[in-house]
């Protein structure tokens, strides 16, 4: 899974923008391309002629804001196109994904009024759930540099499915030679409540370290700077605060189909790694097996 195609939906504020250094950064590494995206919302309900009028008029501004934008990323090494489009911002930017088959989504959780005036926290929300494509979530308080993306961990729960994000890791290895963490977390207590005895904990922490050394060892090259880490407590605490320590710059997580986030890694506890990370969120859709 290369990253050749790189989409950044932006909604005319500077919170949306943090990400295009970041994309434009990624997309010269991997030798791609940038597309700058905005959505011309349309409004329910009013006149057809007077919403044609305002979307022309939005289409207008919209492109002018684009090449605005695209202008302060020039020179590059890569190419920086600019699209505008009209309709539901989520749809149209799923939409868009899947018709010029986009590699990777960017985008921040929340822009701030805009000349698009749509919600962008609602909309990356909606776009993380149905991307065709992995999907890259910056929350608007953090400030990505574009040369990050260095320190990437993977939070595994020792099932194939998870293992599924090794492949998108070792590309970014390659383009730009990250350096990886590796976590298993041991969480004390089943689902119904019942606790584990310590013993039952410690056999589970040494049978989470010889699974990553096995992991480590099978998948991963012995040129790559890799850290493995088994812990105990609750998994999106623990991922939360281990990233913090190792001053992350990326969390690659899975999730599942369409119904989003379902299970250990991609349920509730994705959902407080992504509301309290310290960093980007890289979100990459995968069918289960079958």
């Amino acid at each position: 899974m290369i990253y050749k195609n790189i989409l950044v939906p932006l909604d005319g504020s500077e919170l949306a923008e943090r990400v295009v250094p970041a994309a434009v950064s990624l997309a010269e590494a991997m030798a791609g391309s940038v597309t700058l995206l905005t959505v011309v919302a349309k409004k329910p309900g009013a006149d057809v002629n007077l919403v044609a009028k305002a979307i022309q008029t939005g289409q207008f501004e919209a492109d002018l804001y684009l090449r605005s934008v695209r202008k302060r990323f020039l020179p590059s090494l890569v190419g920086i196109e600019t699209a505008v489009v009209t309709g539901k911002p989520d749809k149209a930017i799923i939409e868009y994904a899947r018709e010029h088959a986009i590699d990777l989504i960017i985008m921040s959780t929340h822009g701030r009024s805009g000349i698009t005036r749509w919600s962008f926290g609602r909309t990356a929300d909606k776009v993380l759930r149905r991307s065709p494509c992995p999907t890259v979530i910056l929350r608007s308080e953090h400030v990505i540099k574009p040369d990050q993306f260095k320190r990437i961990l993977l939070p595994l729960d020792g099932s194939r499915l998870a293992e599924r994000v090794l492949e998108p890791a070792m590309e970014m290895v390659k383009a730009i030679g990250v350096e990886l963490f590796l976590l298993q977390v041991v969480e004390k207590g089943s689902f119904y409540g019942f606790g584990h005895d310590e013993a039952h904990v410690d056999e589970e922490v040494d049978a989470a370290i010889t699974y990553l050394a096995e992991l480590r060892e099978r998948a991963i090259p012995p040129e790559v700077t890799v850290h493995t880490h088994a812990a105990v407590g609750s998994a999106a605490d623990v991922i939360v605060d281990y990233a913090a320590e190792q001053a992350i710059d990326l969390i690659l997580v899975s999730s599942r189909g369409n119904s989003g986030f379902d299970s250990w890694m991609f349920g509730s506890v994705a959902e407080k790694v992504m509301k309290g990370a310290p960093c980007a969120i890289l979100v990459i859709r995968q069918e289960p097996f079958v």
